[in-house]
């Protein structure tokens, strides 16, 4: 789930983002916080910290450019985070075992059409496909809204002449 906290400084944004991270960490759930590249090593130690085991395991501290790192090291595929999209939640069943995941969906710009499954995700196909070719694998409504925003920013970035640029970063 994508969530904004907005207030004024000494509001409490940052005691709520950690009372969140924490509930999430005691129910085993994984989060990924998102922070300028600057203050991913504070963020952590300050996680760390505050953690009553001083431990984070479920709680990865990213910038953008870690992000996609973090994209091209389980898919092999070179990119840029353009814009966060959107999630959708599934879960299925493995051996002994109901899966709920979360998945978070990015505009991204890639140079090359590589990209290979996650196996260990039992993933076992990876490909790129032309909007509609994609719409049509789709088989859920929020997926389908979620590809079609995604398509919308892209064409909204290239009618500004923008996309390809390195200028939205």
């Amino acid at each position: 789930m994508l969530t904004l906290i907005l207030g004024p400084s000494g509001s409490g944004k940052s005691v709520r983002l950690r009372e969140e991270l924490r509930q999430r960490a005691r129910s085993r759930q994984r989060s990924i916080l998102i922070v300028p590249e600057q203050f991913t090593m504070q963020t952590q130690k300050d996680l760390v910290r505050m953690h009553p085991r001083h431990g984070i395991m479920n709680i990865d501290v990213l910038s953008f450019a870690r992000l996609a790192y973090r994209v091209f090291e389980e898919t092999g595929v070179k990119a840029a985070v353009i814009r966060y999209i959107g999630k959708s939640e599934y879960s299925f069943s493995v051996p002994q075992d109901v899966v709920t995941k979360e998945v978070h969906w990015y505009l991204m710009m890639a140079d090359s059409y590589y990209s290979k499954p996650q196996r260990e995700e039992y993933f076992v196909d990876s490909g790129y496909y032309k909007y509609h070719e994609a719409y049509h694998l789709l088989k859920f409504a929020n997926e389908k809204q979620i590809l079609e925003k995604a398509y919308n920013e892209y064409l909204e970035l290239k009618k500004n002449n923008l996309w390809g640029s390195h200028k939205y970063f």
